[in-house]
């Protein structure tokens, strides 16, 4: 699985109104948003890692929900690979692409934060606010 998609599908999925996510999972929406929080200040050596550290975190939580799972792994298979047809979407995969900006001890540190990162968490947020209006209304 292409991390770049897959992370990219997750995203659109939390940010799909029309997808809805159990009472279940919208409660533990908050654990992904502080493993995502805690794994943005980590220091990660290479841009692959890092994309990956990112995807294990959210494969780990889909888990807990198949359905969301196999919601993602059935976006990810719409989303272009990068380089192999052009993106029209509002976020391609190019802008989750961690860019370097120090290095100490011979270890890349990656920008406090993966660019993907805060959209990540808002979506999370805005997910969590958006089913919980619906179940007041």
């Amino acid at each position: 699985m292409n991390p770049d998609q897959a992370i990219l599908a997750f995203l659109k999925l939390l940010a799909d109104a029309d997808f809805s996510f159990p009472p279940e999972a919208i409660k533990t929406l908050s654990h992904l948003d502080e493993k995502l929080a805690q794994l943005g200040q980590e220091k990660i050596a290479t841009e692959t890692e890092a994309k990956q550290a990112l995807l294990n975190e959210i494969k780990a939580w889909c888990r807990q929900y198949p359905k969301i799972g196999m919601e993602v792994i059935s976006r990810t298979r719409e989303i272009p690979v990068p380089g192999l047809e052009d993106d029209d979407e509002e976020m391609s995969p190019e802008e989750i692409k961690l860019k370097p900006v120090t290095e100490a001890d011979d270890e890349v540190i990656l920008e406090n934060r993966f660019p993907i990162l805060p959209k990540l968490r808002q979506n999370i947020q805005l997910r969590q606010s958006y089913q919980a209006n619906e179940k007041s209304s």
